[in-house]
């Protein structure tokens, strides 16, 4: 879900990251284990990104890409498994609560979660500032714990939020550290967008950047995003 920016923002925070490889790897689908049928349904579930909370038929297949007749029979499964609810009156569908249950079953299973949710508790009380966990996923860093400052009224960012790594504080403090082939493979992937004035988005000044980090040990980031 695409953070408000007209909400308040957490411009100061204390991030806590770490590192997990990227799932994205395309010769996997050469595989003879490969079920193109599992990537038709998660396609679906994809096409509710939060931009419209209900898609009918006709938009997820447009969303997708699939054919009509293909995102019928998705949809009905994915409807008949509890994954998706219709509505009544619009006959559109959306994300079901009982999807709620993967993000609980990652986060309990979690050993980075389990392990560090008390001390990022504990620190979020004693500073009065938002404390983040985060993870590297591809392009972009996800929040899978956050802890907000007493001083935000309404959070921008919540779990499962998806951001740019290269706009954001945790996102360098890990491209600081990555191994060169990967951290060039992560910036040509991106899609280097000056969101404000204050965006480091040239892939030459990014590594300058990086590079200071890793002389100064930490990561701070400022309206550069939004």
């Amino acid at each position: 879900m695409a953070p408000n920016r007209s909400q308040k923002k957490d411009k100061e925070s204390i991030e806590i990251t770490k590192k997990l490889p990227s799932s994205k790897n395309d010769d996997l689908k050469s595989s003879r284990l490969y079920i193109a049928s599992i990537e038709k349904g998660m396609s679906v579930l994809k096409a509710f990104d939060g931009s419209r909370r209900q898609l009918s038929l006709s938009e997820i297949s447009e969303q997708t890409g699939l054919g009509l007749s293909s995102t019928q029979r998705c949809v009905h499964t994915l409807f008949s498994l509890g994954y998706l609810h219709k509505d009544k009156s619009s006959r559109k569908y959306e994300l079901s609560v009982q999807l709620m249950d993967f993000t609980f079953h990652y986060l309990a299973s979690s050993e980075i979660v389990n392990r560090t949710f008390p001390y990022l508790q504990q620190l979020s009380k004693e500073t009065g500032e938002t404390v983040n966990l985060t993870i590297l996923d591809g392009t972009e860093i996800v929040f899978i714990l956050r802890f907000l400052s007493q001083h935000v009224l309404v959070g921008d960012i919540m779990v499962g939020t998806r951001l740019p790594a290269y706009c954001m504080s945790s996102g360098l403090a890990m491209l600081a550290y990555l191994p060169e082939a990967e951290l060039s493979e992560i910036l040509e992937n991106t899609n280097l967008v000056k969101y404000t004035k204050y965006t480091v988005s040239d892939p030459k000044a990014i590594r300058k950047r990086l590079e200071v980090i890793r002389n100064k040990g930490y990561a701070y980031s400022e309206e550069v995003y939004y």
